[in-house]
């Protein structure tokens, strides 16, 4: 009977994410507020492509004591279009003398592992870097200093089995931008690499998804 005078429940607003990072594949966004892991609504922010718009993300992994997140956006999610000036275009890529990248659909697909791996590079300053995020198509390096998008990278890295041999590959520089920890970030595209590197590389990110429980860690955040 006393309902009537009952306070109505605030509705909580909906969180912020400012958007400091876009593969094609992987959202990293810096929020204030705690954002928890799986479906979440909020206003994904960036300045620079005047984007203040409200969607539906997923968050794989957090870091609240960082303010950092990694999301994936959902199949039928309009906001990829609109992030793609954060990424090399395809056109470019392909006038840069590369292959064209794989569509969305296929970036999602995508099985990749989050591992950091020794890398080496004359393009590079000091030559030395590591690697977080690889797979069959390419790879994304942890940088002192920013490369130029659509620039031609040669990389060495070895995979974390002594029986192969190091592996000599050549790049696109698809886009490099600041890492919000440290240094930056730089996404590399494979243009030239053997058909059984590849398939090595497959193997060694299945083996080791399957030794982690098909868990994908992000070693890089201390």
């Amino acid at each position: 009977m006393f309902s009537a005078f009952r306070s109505k429940t605030s509705k909580a607003p909906t969180p912020s994410a400012e958007v400091v990072g876009y593969d094609g594949e992987t959202l990293e966004l810096h929020s204030e507020s705690a954002l928890p892991t799986g479906t979440v609504r909020v206003i994904l922010l960036h300045a620079e492509l005047e984007l203040e718009k409200e969607c539906t993300v997923v968050v794989d992994q957090a870091f609240p004591e960082k303010k950092l997140y990694w999301a994936s956006l959902p199949g039928d999610s309009e906001i990829p279009a609109l992030l793609q000036k954060l990424i090399s275009k395809e056109a470019e890529i392909a006038a840069a003398g590369g292959d064209l990248p794989p569509t969305w659909e296929e970036k999602r697909s995508r099985v990749r592992l989050n591992r950091i791996l020794g890398a080496m590079s004359p393009q590079v300053a000091g030559f030395k870097c590591v690697t977080h995020d690889i797979h069959r198509e390419g790879l994304r390096l942890q940088l002192d200093k920013p490369l130029e998008a659509n620039s031609i990278i040669k990389v060495r890295f070895e995979l974390e089995d002594h029986r192969l041999p190091p592996f000599d590959v050549q790049g696109l520089v698809k886009w490099s931008h600041e890492n919000p920890l440290k240094g930056f970030w730089a996404g590399i595209y494979f243009t030239q690499i053997q058909d059984d590197q590849r398939e090595k590389i497959d193997k060694f990110v299945a083996e080791a998804l399957a030794y982690e429980g098909g868990v994908l860690t992000r070693d890089y955040i201390s």
